[in-house]
């Protein structure tokens, strides 16, 4: 499951469906997408946003390798990784992401969980992200 221990695999992926709990540790800390990725489903836009505004620099900096027939890019979406790798460059190293993710990402992450933004699209998130980091919307 894209780059990482079984052991996390296993912490994360194997939560009851009603564990709410384990879901939000998940979110939190950058891996809400495991749960998706898992059963082989695609990653809504909004959990993705989670992973970019909570994940460490080398938890994306894996996604941003996943190769073109890998399981991240079946269920993250080609957009998505690219954004994730426009972010890193962004960032340059692990102190300047988190202070990204802390001042413009979770921020925007707020906002779409405070306006119920449930439906939001991938292009649509690509480009507030791109708004929310000042960068040109590729998607």
């Amino acid at each position: 499951m894209y780059a990482m221990t079984s052991r996390r695999v296993r912490e994360i992926t194997l939560w009851a469906p009603d564990d709410y709990l384990a879901e939000e540790r998940a979110w939190r800390s950058g891996w809400g997408d495991l749960g998706y990725a898992a059963r082989r489903l695609p990653v809504p836009a909004l959990v993705q946003l989670g992973v970019l505004a909570h994940a460490p620099w080398q938890r994306l900096d894996d996604l941003r390798r996943a190769g073109p027939a890998s399981q991240a890019r079946r269920v993250w979406g080609t957009s998505m990784l690219d954004l994730v790798d426009r972010l890193l460059i962004l960032a340059g190293t692990s102190q300047q992401l988190a202070g990204l993710q802390r001042a413009e990402l979770v921020p925007l992450e707020r906002r779409l969980l405070n306006g119920m933004a449930m439906s939001i699209g991938r292009a649509q998130l690509i480009c507030l992200v791109c708004d929310a980091l000042r960068v040109e919307c590729a998607g």
